[in-house]
């Protein structure tokens, strides 16, 4: 591998190099192999052919123009300085160093190898970032900042530490790539979010105020932030992983997503509110989400239930927040799995109805002290009802195959079988103990 310098005048890529730093244009330009150096002596460079298979490229110290109008191939490590314009597209097998100085890269820079470790240094903005690196990673040593992102083979690795990637436009996942992260993602400027599998998901989402992610496939995250929107194209969903995440709904913004919550184990954080979209709360074993905000889904729907072991519980404690939707579906499908949701002590308005998954067999309601106001009918059928004894009040609706009249207060009810006043309105209050369902006032 030769090292052949730059022209110390502003000079096309094609023409003649130096051997030595000299200025003196001595040999050919670089060829396969060869390490091309422009130092703090280089002319401005103008990129008007597609380089050959570069051994290295060596920018350190260079403060001028580098003009891309075509492509640049480097199967070694880039040192990147100067000032960049064009969109011609910049593809490394090795380590990338973006200098202090360099400024206004805009093109396409891929990291195209297939054996070797690759480290991104950067204290300026990418331009259009893809990793494309078969049986290799892309190491991030610092937090970066990118006009897009893609990922479609191997590993684009930020998991060392929380550095964090500020994408300016698409970003985009497909296998058989995969990532390994831990710091935030953040959504700078509105633009479209293809995401591929659930077991690369991303540590945390940030949508800018303003800025709407338009989701083209599923998206899989452990949290999500910031105060812009996330919308589908047709009908994608969001899927949060939130077993090690605490506070994972943090987003303030509109979603209006069907969105799943997945090995529940901690709090929400904010309420979480979707766009007139339904919420499923599920985990493959038994366990318990504590709510530290309230579910506002408008029109949408709840489902809480478990997934695949049979006999396994999830538990729904709104300890004190509020739940906004139109219908509840506790347990769901086949082989006993079950669902739980404890109202505590908050106002819920469920504008339609509140029953048991199709297959559940065993599932638990707990009104404990709330106020339900119900549109619909509660079925009890295949749910256990709790609550402190007459402390509960439902207001409106029709209550099925359950007996409250020893336990909470109905107005302006109906009893559709199963009480004590079977296919009656309830007017009348009803004291705890009595055999009087419900009544008008409390």
């Amino acid at each position: 591998m030769a090292t052949k310098y730059a022209p110390q005048a502003t000079f096309n890529w094609s023409d003649s190099w130096c051997d030595s730093d000299d200025g003196v244009q001595d040999v050919v330009k670089p060829g396969a192999g060869d390490l091309a150096t422009l130092t703090v002596n280089s002319g401005d460079c103008a990129v008007n052919e597609n380089t050959a298979a570069l051994g290295g490229l060596n920018m350190t110290g260079y403060t001028g123009t580098i003009t891309v109008t075509n492509d640049i191939d480097v199967v070694g490590s880039a040192n990147l300085a100067g000032t960049w314009s064009g969109a011609g597209a910049t593809s490394v097998d090795g380590t990338v160093n973006h200098n202090a100085n360099m400024s206004g890269y805009t093109g396409l820079l891929t990291f195209d190898g297939n054996a070797d470790a690759h480290t991104i240094i950067s204290t300026t903005a990418f331009g259009n970032l893809a990793v494309n690196n078969n049986g290799s990673s892309v190491v991030l040593d610092n937090a970066i900042e990118c006009a897009s992102f893609t990922l479609t083979a191997g590993t684009f690795d930020c998991s060392a530490s929380t550095y964090g990637v500020t994408v300016n436009g698409n970003l985009t996942y497909t296998e058989p790539g995969t990532l390994s992260n831990s710091g935030t993602w953040t959504l700078a400027t509105s633009a479209n979010i293809t995401w591929a599998a659930a077991t690369n998901q991303l540590a945390e989402l940030v949508v800018n105020e303003g800025v709407t992610a338009t989701l083209t496939g599923n998206l899989y995250a452990k949290k999500l932030s910031g105060a812009g929107t996330i919308a589908p194209s047709t009908t994608q969903k969001i899927f949060i992983k939130t077993a090690t995440t605490p506070g994972w709904w943090a987003i303030t913004g509109t979603v209006s997503c069907n969105t799943d919550i997945e090995d529940t184990a901690v709090g929400a954080g904010a309420t979480i509110t979707l766009a007139n979209k339904d919420l499923r709360i599920y985990d493959d074993a038994s366990s318990v989400l504590t709510m530290t905000g309230g579910i506002s889904l408008g029109t949408g729907s709840l489902e809480i239930f478990s997934t695949t072991t049979a006999g396994a519980e999830t538990t729904v404690d709104m300890a004190g927040y509020k739940i906004s939707c139109a219908n509840i579906t506790i347990g769901h499908g086949s082989l006993d799995r079950r669902g739980e949701l404890k109202l505590g002590e908050g106002i819920h308005r469920i504008t339609g109805n509140i029953a048991a998954g199709a297959g559940s067999t065993t599932n638990k309601l707990g009104l404990e002290s709330c106020y339900l106001i119900l549109g619909g009918t509660l079925t009890a059928t295949k749910i256990t009802i709790t609550a402190n004894a007459g402390a509960p009040h439902i207001i409106g609706g029709t209550i099925t195959d359950d007996d409250g009249s020893a336990v909470y207060h109905c107005h302006e009810t109906t009893d559709g079988g199963g009480g004590a006043n079977a296919n009656e309105t309830f007017d009348k209050h009803a004291y705890p103990g009595s055999l009087v369902t419900c009544g008008v006032g409390v």
